[in-house]
């Protein structure tokens, strides 16, 4: 039998530092922006609807959300989220494994229910050039420094939870 780098779906493996796994990416996220600029969206969402209600003399908006879906509300607080999020370069071109220590599972024994992989690196930006030839050559973008991570989806008691492959000790 094959000996592999990693636990294979259905094997056990013991936890031995307590981390689970939130997102690997670059600094900021949406939820991210969400949670420091939440009354910022509000006020800007608010505006949107003042400015688009029909001017009628007398009559003001008593409620500002009344006539707004839940999933619209969603919608317009994803999109100014994600403007923000581009205007502040997502918090750099480090893409890093982000994790978060827990308290609510054991160390132990789990069994890896399913495992998929990560890269982290340095992010540099496509170019291209033309020589005095007049010859074209193109640099796709990618990861400086890039490496793989490997993590585990591993099944709890009460649910199922991620960590990374070197949090874990193959048994």
């Amino acid at each position: 039998m094959k000996i592999t780098k990693y636990a294979r779906v259905g094997e056990i493996v013991q936890l031995v530092e307590p981390y689970t796994f939130v997102r690997c990416g670059y600094p900021l996220c949406v939820k991210d922006i969400i949670e420091k600029e939440k009354s910022n969206i509000e006020a800007m969402i608010l505006e949107i609807i003042r400015s688009w209600q029909p001017k009628v003399p007398g009559v003001f908006a008593t409620s500002e959300y009344s006539h707004l879906s839940g999933r619209t509300h969603g919608m317009l607080v994803a999109a100014i989220a994600s403007y923000k999020l581009e205007q502040q370069g997502y918090g750099g071109k480090e893409r890093s494994i982000h994790e978060q220590k827990i308290t609510n599972h054991i160390l132990g024994n789990y069994v890896v229910i399913g495992k998929n992989f990560h890269k982290t690196g340095i992010r540099y930006s496509p170019s291209s050039w033309t020589s005095y030839e007049g010859e074209y050559d193109y640099e796709p973008g990618g990861l400086e420094n890039e490496k793989t991570h490997c993590v585990y989806t591993l099944k709890g008691l009460y649910n199922n939870f991620k960590v990374l492959s070197t949090r874990c000790k193959r048994i």
